[in-house]
């Protein structure tokens, strides 16, 4: 087939089957097969299959040093699946928590935002009641300062003819000296 990871798979299985068998040349045969083809198709996990066999195989057949071997790389390339898989995870992790604290910061940004809108609005709302409060008082103080203004005016009236009244009696009347009312009085 086309597939060389499938390929390499089903080789691997193959051989591993012809170890239980106890056809040991065959199962080599085929294993060997099926790691050529995992390390071509590139896919690191393929590899376990040919070794995990190549490792029973070499125990089968008593060849424990060779056995050591194959279950090295094996577990070097399991412990790689599980470092890559384990790594995704904190990936994954490490992502969804930098969009939890994006949402985060969004979420205070937008909260942000509205205190400083609430805050604009209040302090319009203080300033044109301060504005009109200001205006009212300029009005009634006006008020007042007229009413104060026609007040005096009208004292001022009042004394004005009081005294044109005294001086106009005071012209038609002649002037007397000081000595003249003593001479009057003696």
């Amino acid at each position: 087939t086309r597939n060389i990871y499938s390929e390499a798979i089903a080789t691997s299985k193959i051989g591993r089957l012809l170890v239980t068998k106890g056809n040991y040349k065959e199962a080599e045969r085929f294993l060997l097969e099926g790691l050529k083809l995992s390390r071509l198709s590139g896919v690191k996990r393929a590899l376990r299959y040919p070794y995990a066999g190549l490792l029973e195989l070499k125990t089968e057949q008593g060849k424990t040093a060779e056995a050591l071997a194959y279950y090295r790389k094996y577990y070097d390339v399991n412990d790689s699946i599980i470092n890559v898989f384990k790594m995704r995870q904190i990936v994954e992790l490490e992502n969804k928590h930098r969009l939890e604290l994006l949402e985060r910061d969004k979420k205070i940004q937008q909260l942000w935002t509205n205190i400083l809108i609430a805050a604009l609005g209040f302090t319009t709302i203080l300033a044109v009641t301060i504005y009109y409060f200001l205006l009212f008082r300029e009005r009634k103080n006006r008020r007042i300062l007229n009413l104060q203004i026609d007040n005096l005016t009208g004292q001022h009236e009042a004394v004005s003819k009081k005294y044109k009244y005294l001086l106009a009696n005071e012209i038609d009347k002649p002037i007397e000296s000081i000595d003249q009312r003593l001479l009057k009085k003696a």
